[in-house]
């Protein structure tokens, strides 16, 4: 079976706990792998790795490798690279980029790149070698300069004395994904918006399958469900306390079908303005197999923002949080999935305050095998210079 380097985003852990995810329901395993802080080595999730990584939400490249060794010297490596973008890149100009994991200072990759065009020339062919100022290449790039074409883009990476060369062989369709998020006809960012990505990550952590009843109790402007609907989910349910947002799921929806040429009648939607509380009463007990959700994260905190207005943010989302999880045992089924944002409160540079949660009648589930070495800490997902970071919360009913 190929190898596959998956690159982590933004999230490393996140990234690496999603595709253990994702081979554990499409494949009843989890393989071994060789996994580093930015990427992970493994069995190729199919045949077809466009549409692999169309279906992960933090993955931005798979690239496939080609070969393993070790190469300490780097005029070495710049002939085996070489030969490789030489075999593989069409045509007579051979058009190729590097990216160095993990992370290099662009100045080794370009010294290394430059090597490589240098052996190309020697060998008779024209090259143009393609840099950027940020290491490893963006997807933008890649696609941008033609690398997943006629071009190539050569990923070196590392862990411990081996080295692996690889190839890129698809890119997250960052286009689509934005096109989901900035260009549908509903949006509210003054209530926050959950990204399609993340939406994405956590419809995989929790484990179900097409034929689940999923439900999102707030599902604001419809991301988890459109994000669901694309991934070929065919039951699902959406509430929310406000009106105006069901409404709004309603359009996004609508205009997710007219754009992807989606048909209404393979999917059962239920959609109803209602707050999360009076749902057993509509669903019945143990009526839905996961719930997928972002619920309200709290006012917006800037770093002038006053000390008492975090700390009665984190009581007052700890009995709204609270209040939910006891909704959501009524809700699901013995052994159901709940994948939930919760917020995480930055105070200082590396302070933190958490929501006090009550988590009885959920277990936490193991989400990564430990031969993997992924560090057990929590799942958040945030940029660093955010005050607010979502922390993903998997449970199991118990």
């Amino acid at each position: 079976m190929p190898q596959w380097l998956y690159q982590f985003g933004r999230s490393p852990v996140l990234s690496a706990v999603e595709l253990a995810a994702v081979f554990q329901r499409d494949f009843r395993r989890v393989p071994a792998a060789v996994v580093s802080r930015e990427f992970l080595i493994a069995d190729a999730l199919g045949a077809d790795p466009a549409q692999a990584i169309g279906r992960l939400g933090g993955i931005p490249k798979i690239a496939e490798v080609l070969q393993t060794g070790r190469w300490p010297d780097q005029g070495k490596l710049a002939h085996v690279l070489a030969d490789t973008v030489a075999q593989a890149s069409a045509g007579e100009r051979k058009t190729f980029g590097v990216s160095l994991l993990p992370a290099q200072h662009v100045h080794r990759a370009n010294k290394l790149g430059l090597a490589v065009k240098r052996r190309l020339l020697e060998q008779g062919f024209r090259a143009r070698y393609v840099s950027s100022d940020k290491q490893p290449l963006s997807s933008v790039t890649v696609e941008r300069e033609g690398l997943l074409g006629d071009g190539v883009e050569l990923t070196v990476a590392a862990s411990g004395d081996e080295q692996a060369i690889a190839r890129t062989v698809a890119i997250q369709p960052f286009a689509a994904l934005s096109k989901r998020d900035y260009g549908r006809p509903n949006r509210d960012p003054v209530s926050g918006l959950l990204p399609p990505k993340l939406a994405i990550i956590m419809l995989n952590l929790s484990g179900l399958g097409p034929e689940s009843i999923v439900l999102d109790p707030f599902c604001g402007s419809g991301t988890v469900l459109q994000e669901a609907e694309l991934m070929g989910f065919r039951h699902l349910i959406g509430s929310d306390v406000s009106e105006q947002a069901v409404h709004a799921s309603r359009d996004n929806l609508r205009w997710l079908r007219d754009a992807y040429g989606a048909k209404a009648d393979d999917v059962t939607l239920k959609l109803w303005p209602m707050p999360f509380k009076q749902l057993p009463g509509k669903l019945g007990a143990e009526s839905v197999d996961g719930i997928v959700t972002e619920p309200f994260l709290g006012p917006p905190i800037r770093r002038s923002t006053n000390p008492k207005v975090i700390t009665n943010a984190v009581g007052d989302l700890s009995r709204l949080y609270n209040d939910f999880l006891a909704t959501a045992r009524v809700l699901l089924k013995r052994g159901g999935a709940l994948v939930t944002v919760v917020p995480k409160f930055r105070t200082g540079k590396q302070t933190f305050r958490d929501l006090h949660l009550r988590t009885e009648g959920f277990a936490e589930p193991e989400l990564v095998p430990a031969s993997w070495g992924v560090p057990k800490r929590a799942l958040t997902y945030g940029r660093p210079d955010q005050h607010v970071y979502r922390r993903i919360l998997v449970l199991r009913r118990k």
